[in-house]
């Protein structure tokens, strides 16, 4: 900032015989200053996914059946344009159960492809690909993408009749992440 100065020397006033002489010196004072800040902040990895639906039915099956098709075949994972980061998807599931009666957990397959022969079957409660980083049933998927996953369900022959529930998660995680 450039300061500018003046001096005045002024007769301010006569008292009797004395005559008082002042010298007075103005400055242009600061009329602005500036000072500054360093600012920062960490954005969080932030993962948000759909899916096309919230439950999966074989509808009505015989025993001793295979490859039965779920009646909302595909089921489409999207990786939402919230979130800002390519996706690791793992699979898990728990038993069907009746009452008493069970139908185990690897009668369940899944596959990214309209093709029973390349599915794959679940493991229960141990993701489908393990428990590791970059070991995902799904790798890199990409924000703002999506993918089919198409499920089959085998029923035991000699499997007790009954309405059987069971639960299946789609677990998420940011690419290179643990599950």
């Amino acid at each position: 900032m450039t300061r500018h100065s003046i001096s005045l020397l002024a007769l301010l006033g006569i008292l009797g015989t004395t005559l008082f002489l002042y010298n007075m010196h103005f400055a242009n004072a600061a009329t602005f200053q500036d000072s500054s800040l360093s600012a920062s902040l960490s954005v969080n990895t932030f993962v948000d996914t759909s899916l096309s639906g919230n439950s999966l039915g074989f509808g009505s099956l015989n025993p001793g059946t295979a490859n039965n098709a779920a009646t909302q075949n595909p089921i489409t994972i999207t990786n939402t344009a919230n979130s800002n980061t390519p996706i690791d998807i793992f699979l898990n599931n728990t038993n069907m159960t009746s009452g008493g009666n069970s139908i185990l957990y690897g009668n369940l397959s899944v596959s990214t492809a309209n093709n029973a022969g390349t599915a794959t079957r679940f493991k229960g409660t141990v993701f489908i690909n393990g428990t590791i980083a970059n070991s995902g049933f799904i790798e890199n998927l990409a924000v703002n993408s999506n993918k089919a996953l198409y499920f089959w369900h085998d029923v035991p022959a000699g499997q007790a009749s009954g309405s059987y529930t069971a639960t299946v998660v789609i677990h998420t995680v940011a690419d290179g992440q643990n599950p």
